[in-house]
């Protein structure tokens, strides 16, 4: 699929999906964001020793306490995330359903 350009560009971004939960978004054949999904573990793609389904446990004893909590746009998700940096976690009913990845240089001013 393809989206409009991202402010601040003039080409167009690109997402492409793979296998259950996973994705990219590409920006002039250059991958800007990855991202998976899911309640479930999908193992090979934990990023640093978080995975999918972990508790907020694991979650704040690897990140400590988010810089930002705020509603994901899923019903009963909260977006946790920890700017500066360019990954944040959604969580919901305590655990981790997705993790999020990006080049903090897209978009960028």
């Amino acid at each position: 699929m393809v989206k409009p350009p991202c402010r601040g560009h003039s080409r167009p971004r690109r997402r492409i999906r793979s296998s259950a939960g996973s994705g990219a978004t590409l920006t002039a054949n250059r991958v800007v964001a990855l991202q998976i999904s899911g309640e479930a573990p999908a193992p090979g793609y934990s990023f640093n020793q978080v995975n999918l389904g972990d508790g907020i446990d694991k979650l704040m004893g690897q990140f400590a306490s988010p810089h930002h909590v705020g509603p994901s746009g899923l019903d009963k998700t909260e977006l946790w995330s920890y700017g500066p940096w360019p990954f944040s976690f959604e969580v919901r009913g305590d655990r981790v359903t997705s993790i999020r990845i990006s080049d903090p240089t897209v978009g960028a001013k």
